[in-house]
């Protein structure tokens, strides 16, 4: 049960600070759908991303990963197109400078923005289960 509820959190705030950094992830904040909407990613987590683990691991020696990532994209969509409360679109990155890193301006197209969202929630998850 403790499990869950750091995982209910932690999805929580993955959802939040995906939607501070990226402009066409936009989050209405419905408490009852956004509570519902958090559920159905926890529930992604701990039971599906383990059976695609073990159903997809010969595809995933053969593509270094690449299935797996194809398939937890589509989950994320699937769970954004069916949820009230997620609104992906496309939009503009401005680009940017850190470190002398420099990264252009470039359209974010909503397959690539589907891709993005769902690599932000998924690291800042992970990123938070290792730390806590």
């Amino acid at each position: 049960m403790k499990r869950l509820l750091r995982m209910f959190i932690f999805s929580a705030f993955a959802l939040y600070i995906t939607s501070l950094w990226n402009e066409g992830f936009i989050i209405k904040f419905e408490i009852y759908s956004l509570l519902v909407l958090i559920l159905a990613i926890v529930l992604l987590y701990y039971i599906v991303k383990p059976l695609t683990k073990i159903i997809l691991f010969p595809l995933n020696i053969l593509t270094f990963g690449l299935v797996s990532l194809a398939v937890y994209c589509f989950l994320f969509y699937i769970i954004a197109s069916q949820s009230s409360v997620i609104i992906i679109n496309s939009w503009i990155f401005h680009g940017g400078s850190y470190l002398g890193v420099n990264l252009a301006k470039m359209n974010i197209s909503y397959v690539q923005n589907i891709v993005l969202s769902s690599l932000s929630v998924s690291f800042i998850i992970s990123l938070l289960e290792k730390i806590l």
